[in-house]
């Protein structure tokens, strides 16, 4: 259910900022939306396995670094760079989540065993 929110959200602020995109700062937030979209799809393709979705956001990075050094044109290079700046944020936190699900679930049996 929430995760139906969220892409509303996203999709509801994607509308809006539309018509603006040709401001720099509605340009960076349109390319978070379709990176955060772009993730969500991802994760529900791979049934909410983190593992995966670490591995399909490292293989991303690592091509729009390659189109990154490859192209010339001043835009491209700042709508990569943005694109590789959200998803290696989107990365720490899955790297983040994967790190804490084993203590999670460790202090929960330990909760439930009391």
């Amino acid at each position: 259910m929430l995760e139906l929110i969220i892409e509303k959200a996203l999709s509801n602020a994607q509308l809006e900022l539309e018509p603006l995109k040709n401001d720099f700062h509605n340009k960076s937030l349109l390319i978070e939306i379709n990176i955060l979209q772009w993730i969500l799809n991802q994760q529900r393709k791979i049934f909410n396995n983190l593992n995966m979705l670490k591995e399909i956001v490292q293989d991303e990075i690592y091509h729009l670094r390659i189109n990154y050094n490859e192209s010339t044109s001043k835009e491209d290079i700042n709508i990569l760079s943005k694109a590789i700046e959200i998803l290696q944020t989107c990365l720490f936190l899955i790297k983040t989540e994967l790190e804490l699900y084993p203590m999670r679930k460790r202090n929960n049996n330990i909760t439930n065993e009391n």
